[in-house]
């Protein structure tokens, strides 16, 4: 539990420096909150993305997001969820629900082998034997072999 710990706290970390960094914006709170809810649902995540994506200015006289911003909200609320479904023990999710949201990061031209990198597969391996390395490969596009 403390590697899984460690792992949530990296990717608050993340996230509030970019609420720090954006003087509050919205899409940042937002993704700052759903790092903070113990059993998002699928919809929560695939709402949040959409937002990220759009980056719509929330109130007159702030910015949008730049591209690091998005990149790491989207990649810490995405690794965030995929280690909520792959440490849940034995009624784990299956990962390849995500495949969808997953293609509207590609549509979108977002850097997604850096999802993969930051997720760290070999460390949840470690943890979590039993997860289909082969699906989780092929659902970031990394082709190994």
């Amino acid at each position: 539990s403390q590697v899984v710990n460690s792992r949530m706290n990296a990717y608050r970390t993340q996230v509030a420096a970019v609420v720090e960094k954006s003087k509050g914006h919205l899409i940042a709170a937002h993704t700052q909150r759903f790092l903070a809810d113990p059993a998002p649902a699928f919809e929560r995540l695939d709402e949040l993305v959409k937002e990220i994506l759009q980056n719509k200015i929330p109130k007159k006289g702030s910015k949008k997001l730049v591209k690091t911003q998005v990149q790491t909200l989207l990649e810490s609320s995405l690794c965030y969820y995929l280690d909520k479904l792959c440490f849940n023990g034995k009624d784990a999710g299956k990962p390849g629900e995500i495949q969808d949201i997953i293609k509207q990061l590609h549509a979108a031209k977002i850097n997604v082998p850096a999802f993969y990198k930051t997720w760290n597969l070999a460390e949840v391996k470690l943890y979590e034997p039993d997860l289909d390395e082969t699906e989780i490969n092929r659902l970031f596009g990394i082709k190994k072999g």
